[in-house]
């Protein structure tokens, strides 16, 4: 393939991109009008989701075709309703010519993600080793499928068993762009870290701005810079430590045998105590991911889970505003098909920043709101759930029948067990963990700090001599490292007189910990 014809290729793909991105911009003004950007830094990736998803769920329910035609179509009609609604009754069209200068600059800078990547990407475009197989094996079969569920590529005539919605979503950009599958691989790759960043970017800077609303609007893009730094520029503390302990061995390692690989296998599984296997865990992170460039469901799904987390923060400022929970409901039920792993970090996001807002709205209201945000998310992903069978978790057989009988808890008790082994070490976890400790902590005392009805010295002694001595009873005393800003972190939001946009950082940091 040319040069040329690898350019038409990208600014088709990016101009349909940005057309779906503008179709759901109505609605989502209305749902994040109370964010300083206006949801501007969320615009393509919620327009994915409102013109791909319907006819996912459609195609994948009543049998309808799954083309070119249908995904138009159905893009058409969003936009023909949500523009039109807003025809009716102008919300978005003021702000966007009032703010016309926000818009032109995240336009730019989700273009150049999107063209600085593709560039970076050039340099090896090669779709082999790792799971690149078969992440292409996934989007080759729905970009070929004409009906829906998408195919299992390995199993004819049986559809595949896999989170494939993000693949879904990736294959309708590539349909109606009218790219191969391996052209639009890399693409979506492109496509993820551009909506990754600026997600990233606009979160971090509104954060910044509701936090110091007399501010200056250097610390806005401070906020953002940083906020999209931390995500997909920088990773653990394994690569520089390896420079300082041996600075040339590092440089002339290869990427396999370097920092490269070895920055993702930092903590090591040392096994059960009868058995003398031990192995790398995988540690990956988001700038790893996008220099590995598998077209994994974990990377296909950050941009919906950044879509989340800003929701969320939508949430604990304007928890009345009726766009925001269907919304909500969206982006988790796409969450869960896209990559079931990241749906209960998100959910717990959304259902704190709901319960923890300090607003008018009654604790009713707060949990009509959350259950019907759940209910469009399980309906969202009825097209998956209904279908997926699970390859995790032990046998049935090896519970107790009462237990392994009951609905949820049955479930639980297969997947989840103790760890009667080596715990991580503290070396282990300060290499992978250690960057955003260090956030975590000072976030915590900068919190401590401005909390209004703080608890007695009594009671914070007590609350570190209990966390610190479960830690030791564990076994497992770098536990106390995260725990402590997890508790103070959780208890302050829950409890204090923190503002708003304070709050929510809390309770994010104090979630993230805890986990």
């Amino acid at each position: 393939m040319s040069a040329g014809d690898a350019f038409v290729q990208a600014t088709i793909w990016y101009a349909i991109l940005s057309a779906l991105g503008w179709i759901g911009y109505p609605p989502l003004y209305r749902a994040c009008r109370v964010l300083p950007d206006g949801g501007l830094s969320l615009l393509r990736v919620t327009g994915l989701l409102l013109t791909i998803v319907p006819i996912w769920w459609l195609a994948d329910t009543f049998q309808l075709p799954y083309n070119e035609t249908s995904i138009g179509i159905t893009a058409a009609v969003v936009g023909l309703a949500g523009w039109g609604y807003e025809i009716a009754s102008p919300q978005a069209v003021p702000f966007l010519k009032r703010r016309w200068r926000l818009v032109l600059a995240l336009e730019g800078l989700t273009a150049a993600a999107f063209a600085v990547y593709l560039v970076f990407r050039g340099f090896h475009p090669d779709i082999a080793y790792t799971e690149k197989p078969m992440d292409l094996a996934f989007l080759s079969s729905a970009m070929r499928a004409q009906r829906l569920p998408v195919p299992d590529p390995w199993f004819a005539g049986e559809p595949a068993n896999y989170y494939v919605l993000g693949y879904v979503v990736a294959a309708s950009l590539g349909k109606l762009a009218g790219v191969p599958p391996e052209v639009a691989f890399n693409l979506e790759l492109a496509t993820l870290f551009a909506l990754a960043v600026i997600a990233a970017f606009g979160t971090g800077a509104n954060l910044a701005r509701l936090w110091t609303p007399g501010g200056q609007r250097r610390h806005q893009w401070i906020g953002g810079t940083a906020a999209a730094l931390l995500l997909a520029g920088l990773g653990n503390l394994y690569t520089p430590w390896q420079l300082l302990k041996s600075p040339q061995a590092t440089l002339n390692a290869s990427w396999w045998q370097g920092i490269g690989w070895r920055a993702s296998r930092v903590i090591v599984d040392s096994g059960f105590p009868w058995t003398e296997e031990s192995r790398p865990t995988i540690n990956e992170f988001p700038a790893f991911s996008f220099v590995l460039g598998d077209l994994h469901p974990h990377l296909l799904g950050l941009p919906i889970v950044l879509l989340a987390v800003a929701l969320a923060l939508a949430l604990i400022l304007d928890p009345l505003n009726r766009w925001l929970v269907p919304l909500t409901g969206l982006a988790l039920g796409c969450i869960y098909a896209v990559n079931s792993w990241d749906m209960p970090t998100a959910a717990l996001v959304c259902l704190a920043a709901l319960a923890l807002s300090r607003s008018a709205a009654s604790p009713v209201r707060r949990v009509l709101s959350a259950g019907l945000s759940l209910l469009i998310a399980a309906v969202v992903s009825l097209p998956f759930s209904s279908r997926y069978i699970p390859s995790f978790g032990a046998d049935a057989g090896l519970v107790p029948e009462p237990l392994a009988s009951l609905p949820i808890l049955g479930t639980i008790a297969r997947t989840l067990g103790i760890v009667i082994w080596s715990r991580s070490s503290v070396r282990e976890l300060l290499l992978v963990h250690g960057l955003f400790l260090v956030i975590g902590w000072l976030l915590a005392a900068y919190v401590f700090q401005r909390w209004r009805e703080r608890p007695s010295s009594t009671v914070v002694i007590a609350t570190v001599g209990s966390v610190t001595a479960l830690a030791f009873i564990a076994r497992f005393p770098a536990l106390a490292l995260f725990a402590l800003p997890a508790t103070f972190l959780l208890w302050s939001s829950a409890t204090s007189g923190l503002s708003n946009p304070m709050r929510f950082a809390a309770v994010v940091t104090g979630i993230a910990w805890a986990m």
